[in-house]
């Protein structure tokens, strides 16, 4: 801040610059988005469909690996001759073949049973060991953290949802972060500090909003939803400038991870006049999405549920104008239905 006068000697307020300003502040939507907050979402946005336009073009056959999977039968479907071309007076079900059998979702579930084996012959499934004598007391306390990690994030039904999605679709996997679930918590008290309390007048037990646990959170991501970096092989995802992931969630959840309540996002006051846009939902679990695409509350009081894209940028702070810093860092950005950025952090993570 910089404190000068007014020319006949009194003291102004002092005036803060843009640099000076923090992330919250600059991307705050107030009535409106500033022009900084539009320029970074229009750069996040442009980033996630020129990905959008190279996994759009898997959709199609993806969606034909479920339809297997499900034993899906189109009615309408023409029947397929052996050339590969239709017979437009005959339909495939059920007078052009008397039986299929599903060989390839036979071989699929056995993949998956036996790398399910594979991943869980331990307990806890990802194990520690250490390399000489010093290290077995430290390697079995790691353990003791990881084993209750693991059972927090259920750790088994991730495994088994991306490994089921690498062999359907050839891409499959998990974010893996580190969360903090804030929520209300009662504390209780020893029978003197109680009965101490009690005669001040003082009600126990007693309920506050703080942290209720801490753990590491593996969530396996929808390849429907998934928005890697084009110009890099999936086999290398992280060697991309960014990786976006679209998730659905309801506005009571974003608001008890606002920066107010002990989370990362801020801007959430701007998410209710933003009506969420309809859209088609693309998902691995597109026969049971049908309720996502009802727009609109059940009452005044109901905010609904809207698309938050979230992932990382490999970026420049001095060119996106976040901070002057004029080497690559990785930054964490959401935003909400395409309109408000509720997140636009620097990775904490030293390993990057």
């Amino acid at each position: 801040m910089a404190e000068g006068t007014n020319g006949q000697g009194a003291l102004t307020s002092p005036r803060v610059t843009i640099e000076e300003l923090s992330i919250e502040e600059k991307l705050r939507y107030v009535g409106g988005a500033t022009s900084l907050h539009q320029k970074l979402l229009s750069r996040l946005i442009a980033r996630r469909k020129m990905s959008e336009r190279a996994m759009s073009r898997r959709y199609d056959a993806w969606n034909a690996v479920d339809e297997n999977c499900r034993l899906f039968i189109d009615l309408s479907r023409q029947a397929k001759k052996g050339d590969n071309t239709t017979d437009p007076n005959k339909k495939e079900i059920p007078w052009a073949r008397s039986i299929v059998v599903p060989m390839s979702y036979a071989i699929l579930q056995v993949y998956l049973t036996q790398l399910m084996g594979i991943f869980t012959r331990r307990d806890p499934p990802l194990e520690i060991q250490g390399v000489g004598p010093e290290d077995i007391r430290p390697a079995k306390l790691m353990n003791a953290v990881i084993a209750y990690d693991q059972v927090q994030t259920n750790y088994i039904l991730e495994l088994y949802t991306f490994l089921q999605d690498a062999l359907k679709y050839g891409i499959g996997g998990a974010h893996d972060t580190w969360e903090e679930e804030y929520g209300w918590i009662t504390q209780r008290y020893n029978p003197i500090v109680a009965q101490m309390y009690s005669l001040m007048g003082i009600p126990t037990p007693q309920r506050k909003w703080d942290m209720r646990r801490q753990y590491q959170l593996v969530e396996a991501f929808d390849p429907f939803n998934t928005f890697p970096d084009p110009r890099i092989s999936l086999s290398k995802l992280q060697r991309g400038e960014f990786f976006f992931i679209t998730l659905y969630r309801g506005y009571l959840e974003l608001l008890a991870n606002s920066q107010e309540n002990g989370g990362n996002y801020f801007n959430i006051d701007a998410i209710p006049k933003t009506a969420p846009k309809p859209q088609a939902i693309r998902s691995r679990n597109r026969f049971q999405t049908s309720q996502m695409n009802l727009i609109g509350s059940m009452d005044e009081s109901d905010k609904g549920f809207h698309a938050i894209t979230s992932g990382v940028v490999e970026l420049i702070p001095e060119q996106w104008e976040l901070g002057s810093g004029t080497r690559p860092e990785k930054w964490h950005f959401a935003w909400v239905d395409d309109t408000v950025i509720i997140r636009a952090h620097q990775m904490d993570y030293d390993h990057q």
